[in-house]
């Protein structure tokens, strides 16, 4: 699931009590009824039924970004394929071609259509839709960067070729390390930051990611929803925010489907076609350990030698098995999945990506009582990791819109 600013009228509503609208799916639906009373059911958000709006259906979310404050926010995209083997089936039995296709292709590179795709101006979609998943990580590790929102609205978005292990490493330590007031998201404006720690805040949501993969990890051995299903275009929607909450989910179902009866999926070898398997277990595998290296990164920046007094290391925030209610703020943005038919890279890897309230004054990082100490560890720990300018785009604006993640379904 891509962090996209829903651009299709309907697809979503805002709602009460904490919920979000989502246009009903069918696919999608019957998997959170099944999730719902699975060992997953704390890794996806709560599903509340079926609620109407005129004639259309819509399917009752949790939003999980009510009560957060800034959320600075991360999609991946698991599995090493992000379509299904009937979508390539029909696409092989159907080679028609397709300029629209061939259009998204050229704009994420030029040079990727060979000479004869290049005179036709256009390609089949069998081809599109195995480009489009080895022009990035997820062929490769299993997973890869749909989008990042920072704390004041800035979104990153161009991640279309971020392909080694080295640009993705880069874009996940960009997703903490280069949020500043996530250094010092725990300590309120006007004190004296010359004498506390900047850095457990931020050592802290990387642990609660941690420690959130590692649970995750125990909760797929014992899923039976995940032995008997192709996950297919699924996300984990990592999510912290000012005060070190940290959180990750698993959302966007509207292609996993049911593998044969009998068949239960391993989910960590290689896909073939036919054998229905999706790798998710080999990007999580990947992720996990891209995770823990930026963690011993963090540990070992050296800023025990700032002349900064170590405070009590503040305590990392999850939502607890009891899904606590935490106090509404007003309307911040929700990222899920769209039902549109014919979205493919680009609508998903392009301008869709955030817009949101999220930027309001108090995301204003209160600069001048901590300069001196964040200039170390601007040098020190920031500065090398940092994103290309090509990465980001504008601020939000400042309406309170609702976000959603635009599907890799292409028709």
């Amino acid at each position: 699931m891509l962090l996209l600013f829903c651009t299709l009228p309907g697809n979503f509503h805002p709602s009460e009590g904490g919920e979000v609208l989502k246009r009903y799916n069918a696919v999608e639906n019957t998997c959170l009824e099944v999730l719902m009373s699975d060992a997953l059911r704390q890794f996806v958000p709560q599903y509340y039924g079926l609620a109407s709006r005129g004639e259309d259906s819509y399917m009752r979310l949790e939003d999980l970004l009510s009560g957060q404050i800034c959320p600075v926010i991360m999609d991946c995209k698991m599995g090493v394929r992000t379509f299904l083997e009937e979508e390539l089936m029909k696409a092989r039995h159907n080679p028609s071609l397709r300029s629209d296709m061939y259009q998204k292709m050229v704009k994420v590179d030029p040079s990727a259509p060979s000479e004869k795709e290049h005179a036709q101006k256009a390609v089949t979609k069998q081809r599109y839709m195995q480009w489009r998943d080895n022009v990035s990580s997820t062929s490769t590790l299993g997973f890869r960067i749909e989008g990042i929102t920072t704390e004041n609205g800035k979104v990153l978005r161009d991640f279309k070729m971020t392909q080694t292990s080295a640009q993705v490493a880069e874009a996940l330590l960009s997703f903490t390390n280069k949020q500043p007031s996530i250094l010092v998201s725990s300590h309120p404006a006007g004190i004296n930051t010359n004498k506390i720690s900047l850095l457990p805040t931020f050592i802290s949501s990387l642990e609660a990611y941690l420690s959130r993969l590692s649970a995750l990890h125990e909760a797929l051995k014992e899923s039976e929803f995940f032995r008997t299903h192709e996950i297919i275009g699924s996300s984990l929607l990592f999510i912290h925010d000012r005060t070190s909450r940290a959180n990750i989910w698993m959302i966007d179902f509207g292609k996993t489907l049911p593998v044969p009866s009998g068949l239960h999926l391993g989910h960590d070898i290689p896909w073939t076609e036919g054998n229905r398997e999706d790798g998710y277990l080999i990007g999580l595998t990947t992720l996990t350990s891209m995770v823990t290296k930026a963690l011993e990164q963090s540990q070992g920046t050296g800023l025990s030698s700032c002349a900064v007094e170590p405070e009590r290391k503040p305590q990392t925030q999850t939502w607890s098995m009891s899904r606590e209610v935490i106090p509404k703020s007003p309307r911040l943005p929700l990222l899920e999945e769209s039902d549109s038919k014919d979205t493919g890279l680009e609508e998903v890897l392009s301008g869709d990506l955030l817009g949101s309230s999220a930027t309001r004054p108090e995301c204003k990082l209160e600069c001048s009582t901590f300069l001196t100490s964040l200039e170390y560890i601007a040098t020190q720990s920031l500065q090398s990791n940092s994103v290309p300018e090509s990465h980001a785009e504008n601020s939000l604006p400042p309406n309170g819109n609702i976000l959603r993640t635009a599907s890799m379904d292409v028709d």
